[in-house]
């Protein structure tokens, strides 16, 4: 995947996230982008991936998370515990959002993201404590601070 692919879709993102009513995104199959596209007014994309992926970039649009929603997390979770990364260390994730923020997560202990990608997985059910903690933490009623904090303290 070529830098300048990466920072294009990023750009063109960050507008989409202001214009459009319905989120965006990329999938990076090694120098393959492939886009992806939310149904209008949700927040969010589905997408079945049937191969092992580099990344995967979307965005936020207005109302929606100035940072990584529960659903983001879960969707990382579930892409590493069922072996679609091409490769754990150099796997990212990221967002960009209709406050102009911008976070790109990757894995830096394999071994500690293994444990905690399972536990994850395991309570995807609504309603379990890891999303209770995360919507204490990061909601739409806090600022783009707040929510970086609070992203940071549910690390």
């Amino acid at each position: 995947m070529g830098k300048a692919a990466f920072n294009n879709l990023r750009n063109n993102l960050a507008k989409k996230s202001v214009t459009d009513n319905y989120e965006s995104g990329g999938i990076f199959y090694g120098d393959n982008l492939i886009e992806i596209k939310g149904k209008k007014d949700e927040h969010s994309i589905p997408i079945t991936l049937y191969d092992k992926i580099n990344g995967l970039m979307h965005n936020h649009v207005k109302a929606g998370y100035s940072i990584l929603s529960y659903s983001d997390i879960i969707a990382i979770s579930q892409i590493y515990t069922q072996g679609l990364m091409m490769s754990p260390q150099g796997f990212f994730f990221g967002v960009t959002t209709h406050q102009k923020t911008n976070y790109l997560l990757t894995i830096e202990n394999v071994s500690l993201f293994s444990t905690y990608a399972d536990k994850i997985v395991k309570g995807i059910s609504p309603g379990l404590p890891y999303e209770f903690l995360y919507e204490g933490l990061v909601n739409n009623n806090n600022s783009v601070q707040q929510n970086l904090n609070g992203f940071l303290n549910y690390l």
